[in-house]
């Protein structure tokens, strides 16, 4: 019927005659790239079928100061001084010094600026040494996530290298309490996965550390998904009880080498419906109706 009609209109014009490609001509099967109809029409065909988008890559970078970010805490626990805090000190503590006692760091940041439903491809923790008890040379560090809240004040006396700490505040984190006075530890040093999340070696003063792991990038998707839970890490190396065994790390009271948190995220992919079969069998045999349609006007003219 349609070839009889396109005879029809082509004898109507002088000197013209249907051809047996006029008359035969292939119609291509769906395939959008090759049509020269207008691109409205392909546009549309993108946007049906469209089933799921997700957000550009994002890349976060927390340190203290930087751009008016003030998220980390920082402080240390001294085990032969329970009732000393170092949340004021230029430097947090992890190791055991030459009297035998421990040190533990406990370090944290805020990600709230992170959407909730982000999906964390990586993350990393970059700190700088700032002092090497006994001048030994790399000793490996632990990364264990706390497994509840505590607190950091502005404990510290001036001048000083802090190795001691000062005496804690009411609220401080101590190695008895999560809140100084207030609320203790479990276990005294601290509450915390055994297994650690990433580790990493320290050199000598000047060198940059940096734990990087699934486990770390974990952490950091959990304390994304539910913000309560992050308390952040407690930083102690397996060779605690060797005696100068002992690094001192740049603190977010720092004025230089601030601790670092690089966190890379994507969206989340959307929640689109994939589209029904019957519609995209409806949607081809209009396009089909239409590319056939669009043919026939293009002769004409």
């Amino acid at each position: 019927m349609e070839s009889e009609l396109l005879a029809r209109f082509v004898a109507s014009r002088p000197g013209a005659s249907p051809t047996q490609e006029d008359l035969h001509a292939p119609m291509p099967m769906f395939s959008l790239p090759t049509m020269t109809a207008p691109r409205s029409a392909s546009l549309l065909v993108a946007l049906l079928l469209t089933v799921s988008t997700s957000t550009p890559a994002e890349t976060y970078r927390f340190e203290q100061g930087a751009d008016g970010y003030t998220g980390f805490r920082d402080t240390t626990l001294f085990q032969d001084l329970p009732g000393n805090a170092g949340g004021g000190i230029d430097g947090i503590f992890s190791g055991t010094i030459r009297t035998s006692f421990l040190r533990r760091a406990l370090i944290s940041a805020d990600l709230s600026s992170i959407p909730a439903d982000a999906v964390v491809t990586s993350a990393r923790l970059e700190m700088v040494v700032e002092r090497s008890g006994g001048n030994f040379g790399d000793i490996v560090y632990g990364l264990h996530r706390i497994q509840r809240a505590w607190g950091e004040g502005n404990a510290a006396i001036p001048d000083d290298p802090g190795g001691l700490g000062a005496t804690a505040e009411i609220g401080d984190a101590t190695w008895n309490d999560a809140f100084f006075t207030q609320e203790s530890w479990s276990t005294p040093g601290g509450d915390f996965e055994t297994a650690a999340s990433a580790t990493a070696n320290a050199g000598q003063q000047g060198a940059t550390v940096t734990w990087e792991s699934p486990g770390l990038t974990a952490d950091v998707q959990a304390w994304v998904n539910n913000p309560a839970s992050n308390f952040g890490w407690i930083i102690i190396t397996p060779e605690e009880g060797i005696i100068q065994r002992v690094k001192k790390f740049f603190s977010s009271e720092a004025q230089v080498n601030r601790p670092v948190l690089v966190v890379e995220t994507e969206g989340p992919p959307s929640t689109e419906e994939p589209i029904p079969l019957h519609l995209v069998l409806l949607l081809f045999f209009v396009l089909r109706l239409w590319w056939r349609h669009f043919r026939f006007l293009t002769f004409l003219t």
